[in-house]
């Protein structure tokens, strides 16, 4: 004896099968209804699990994106307090051969000092643009964990309609 198993919906999820009745007696109406019913019972279960489970995978997925956007995210950050912090130092040092190019007067700054003055100068300048690009740099980050987590949904959602007996519906990242 064989039925399906139909969720509430009209799904079929499965079949369920009795075999070898005790006493070798065949089945009749009232082992049918009885395996529809137990069948009834089962199909609502794996529907339920099959739901529980989709969630678990969803939640799996969005908290995974969002991890792989802070490792991004702290990585550029690592990067940016480097740069802060030598640039602090560069400055610092800027300070200094100021005050010794201010407290020679008219004299000339030594040609090390002079170079070591330039060189900080530059050095800093390409600290300010190295700031500016991680900076842009998170925003892209960040724009593009935002548009994987909503293709990510929009995919889910399309497939919960799928799997429903929704109409084909199609994510608007693809259209």
């Amino acid at each position: 004896l064989c039925v399906p198993l139909v969720t509430p919906s009209g799904s079929v999820v499965g079949v369920i099968e009795a075999m070898n009745k005790k006493g070798d007696i065949p089945f009749d109406a009232d082992d049918e209804e009885s395996l529809r019913a137990l069948g009834s019972h089962a199909a609502v279960a794996l529907d339920t699990q099959r739901l529980l489970d989709g969630e678990l995978r969803r939640e799996r997925m969005e908290s995974e994106i969002e991890l792989a956007r802070k490792r991004a995210l702290t990585t550029i950050d690592a990067q940016v307090q480097s740069s802060t912090s030598y640039s602090t130092t560069l400055n610092k040092r800027r300070v200094e051969l100021e005050k010794q190019k201010a407290q020679l007067g008219d004299k000339p700054l030594p040609t090390v000092l002079e170079r070591e003055l330039v060189n900080i100068t530059a050095e800093l300048g390409k600290q300010d643009q190295l700031l500016a690009a991680k900076q842009k740099e998170i925003a892209v980050v960040n724009a593009r964990y935002d548009a994987d987590k909503k293709r990510w949904k929009e995919l889910r959602l399309a497939t919960e309609a799928q799997m429903s007996g929704g109409t084909n519906v199609v994510p608007t990242s693809q259209k």
